[in-house]
């Protein structure tokens, strides 16, 4: 590829091609295109709360919970980062913080 065919990537694609990862449960690639959309914008809770969702399916469940608690920082009623908090917090065995 030619240095001027390469196009600039946005936040939006990287999600887009993470979920595209996701769907075919290739949950760590999907991790890296969350990844490279989140150094774009590090506040957008839509790519937060995918990155988590992917962590979860590896059992990650302490980055799960950063990521969610990022974006409920951000978006405290993101219902999808509440509810995934409450899967890493199982996975870490802190049930009473998960109820």
């Amino acid at each position: 590829m030619a240095a001027d065919d390469k196009q600039i990537l946005s936040a939006d694609d990287f999600r887009q091609r993470g979920n595209k990862y996701f769907i075919s449960n290739d949950f760590a690639a999907a991790v890296d295109e969350y990844t490279s959309g989140i150094k774009l914008e590090p506040h957008n809770v839509t790519l937060l709360a995918n990155r988590a969702e992917a962590y979860l399916r590896l059992n990650q469940f302490g980055k799960t919970l950063n990521d969610v608690e990022i974006a409920l920082k951000h978006e405290p009623g993101h219902l999808k980062a509440a509810f995934r908090k409450g899967k890493a917090l199982c996975g870490l065995k802190r049930y009473q913080e998960a109820i």
